[in-house]
């Protein structure tokens, strides 16, 4: 997914957050929504041994190269989970939720990512590998 895309869905959310009162919720809307990508800059270097480092562009390092690995330490079910639940205990917006939730599910539908491999468990599991096969979304 384009890092344009996630902005734009990111900035949405932290909107609304920011006219509810919340800049504290608005900027972290932006943080788990938009610039959870700046892991891929983590897989970009391990193979190419140099950063990207252009916050328009976050996300789209290995398009153009794909090595078989997907790292991307920061995107993850598990983290959607402890969001979700630090928002119930600690009495935080759900908004911030959506917006890490959204993030994923954009990744999954617009580049082709199965639904399991969005979680961190099942790519380590993997050995980081990631799987081509596009028939289905498990």
């Amino acid at each position: 997914m384009k890092s344009l895309h996630h902005f734009l869905v990111s900035l949405t959310f932290s909107a609304i957050a920011f006219v509810q009162g919340s800049p504290r919720i608005a900027v972290l809307c932006m943080l788990v929504g938009w610039l959870v990508d700046a892991d891929h800059e983590i897989d970009h270097f391990i193979y190419t041994r140099r950063f990207v480092l252009n916050p328009l562009k976050l996300g789209e390092a290995l398009s153009r190269q794909w090595h078989g690995t997907l790292y991307i330490p920061l995107h993850g079910w598990e983290f959607l989970y402890l969001i979700l639940i630090a928002s119930s205990v600690y009495n935080f917006s759900f908004l911030i939720a959506l917006s890490y939730g959204c993030h994923l599910v954009m990744d999954i539908l617009g580049n082709g990512i199965k639904i399991f491999e969005m979680s961190v468990f099942v790519r380590w599991s993997r050995g980081w590998k990631r799987q081509f096969d596009t028939d289905s979304w498990f």
